[in-house]
């Protein structure tokens, strides 16, 4: 389960602030929350003051959530304070691989996790990349890229993870290992990409 405490001086609680649902829906959070991979991005002048998580979360994408604790296990994760100007992570959250924070905040130390690296987010945030919802892409040079080997595309139950959050294959056709995060770039090989007529 996901909860965001409210910004300081609003007096409500709830799961994520109204303001932000048309990006960051009830629905799509909890599913993130049973291994499920989703992108959620919250508008900076709407931002939780603090996403509380518990579970496991697998393959997703956390973009000015900033705080996040609760004693969540995480693995393939991209987190991603941004605009908030506040820590990925505060309070405990367990490292079960394959994550990345844009701090430090966070102290991941399992396999192939990374602490402040930028994991080149498209900077347009969410959009239609394809599929039911929206999506936040990873920019070419991302190190979210093939960086789980498929024997590890994986939930924290060991069952696999064969697609994103679109519902396009993970890994790609084209590759061995999967992209970490709530999307999975999809490379054309050689004699698939389209030619132009002259």
């Amino acid at each position: 389960m996901i909860r965001s405490a409210p910004p300081k001086n609003s007096g409500t609680s709830r799961l994520i602030p109204r303001e932000a649902d048309q990006e960051c829906s009830r629905r799509r959070v909890a599913h993130a929350s049973r291994h499920r991979s989703e992108a959620c991005r919250f508008p900076p002048a709407f931002a939780p003051a603090a996403v509380e998580v518990s579970g496991s979360i697998t393959n997703s994408t956390f973009q000015n959530a900033g705080n996040v604790g609760g004693g969540a296990s995480l693995k393939g994760v991209i987190l991603v304070g941004g605009a908030t100007g506040r820590p990925s992570c505060s309070g405990a959250v367990t490292d079960a691989g394959y994550n990345i924070s844009d701090d430090d905040s966070c102290a991941f130390t399992a396999v192939r996790s990374l602490n402040s690296t930028d994991p080149k987010l498209d900077p347009n945030g969410l959009q239609n990349n394809g599929g039911p919802t929206q999506t936040i892409a990873l920019l070419s040079a991302s190190p979210a890229m093939d960086a789980i080997p498929v024997a590890d595309c994986t939930d924290e139950m060991s069952n696999p993870i064969t697609t994103d959050q679109r519902g396009f294959p993970r890994p790609d056709a084209a590759e061995d290992a999967c992209d970490i995060g709530a999307y999975e770039v999809e490379d054309l090989l050689p004699f698939a990409r389209p030619h132009r007529k002259n």
